[in-house]
């Protein structure tokens, strides 16, 4: 293959991914606007966790990103990969993608990449999962 073609594809994933994280967010504000203003009894506490931990979390990531990325430049005392992914699989990983694009920060460093892709993958198996639960009690 091409450099230039795998390039393009990682311009595209960089693109898809940080519209992906952006509506993530989005649906995570408005699930949390929803389950403060509203008697119903959706979304359950297990998903109410999960969207708070993502903005909270996710906030906190990109901030982290940030810093590391300022300290990067300074030579000053970083942040540890191992504690950036943890923000990321404990929920941040919206503010993490965002963090990377934004800052230009870890993108390249193709062992962070893999491990960061794996928490991805895992998140997204959560997300289908309650959308699955979701939609089936709406039908039922």
């Amino acid at each position: 293959m091409s450099p230039k073609f795998v390039d393009s594809w990682r311009e595209k994933i960089r693109r898809w991914l940080w519209l992906f994280s952006i509506v993530w967010l989005g649906v995570a504000i408005l699930v949390i606007g929803y389950d403060l203003w509203s008697d119903s009894d959706w979304p359950k506490w297990l998903t109410r966790i999960y969207f708070w931990a993502t903005l909270i979390l996710s906030l906190f990531a990109f901030l982290c990103y940030g810093w590391d990325k300022r300290q990067a430049r300074r030579e000053g005392r970083r942040i540890s990969e191992r504690t950036l992914h943890r923000l990321s699989m404990f929920g941040g990983w919206p503010g993490a993608v965002l963090g990377q694009q934004f800052f230009r920060h870890k993108t390249v460093k193709t062992s962070f990449q893999m491990q960061h892709t794996l928490i991805l993958v895992a998140h997204l198996f959560v997300i289908l999962w309650g959308l699955k639960n979701f939609l089936v009690s709406f039908l039922i």
